[in-house]
């Protein structure tokens, strides 16, 4: 049976439950932004996530690892490897591995502050 948008979206709406956000802080990144982070993962026990963190205003980021240190805080693992120029981090598991990955991007040779 073909089912047009409406009635799909209305089915949508009636069984799926209304998940509210909250807005979560970082530490160790003072003065950048962190976004398009990955979905939570279980590290040594630790609960982390893998976040896009860049100046504002610029497309040159790095991913880097935070650490939940409270309801919405996060802070960020010193010790864990950051990925120079990749955007947009995701993380899923193959096995007993886990994988992480991401968008790399490529810096214009004239211009190191554009990609």
């Amino acid at each position: 049976m073909i089912r047009s948008c409406r009635a799909l979206l209305e089915d949508f709406r009636q069984k799926s439950p209304v998940i509210k956000g909250k807005k979560l802080s970082f530490s160790g990144v003072e003065g950048e932004d962190v976004y398009n982070i990955s979905k939570a993962f279980a590290d040594e026990g630790r609960t982390v996530i893998a976040g896009r963190v860049e100046r504002r205003g610029s497309e040159v980021s790095r991913v880097c690892f935070f650490e939940r240190a409270g309801e919405t805080e996060y802070a960020l693992l010193a010790d864990a490897p950051q990925l120079a120029q990749v955007q947009d981090p995701f993380v899923t598991t193959l096995g007993e591995e886990l994988v992480v990955g991401g968008t790399h991007i490529d810096l214009d040779p004239l211009d190191s502050e554009r990609i």
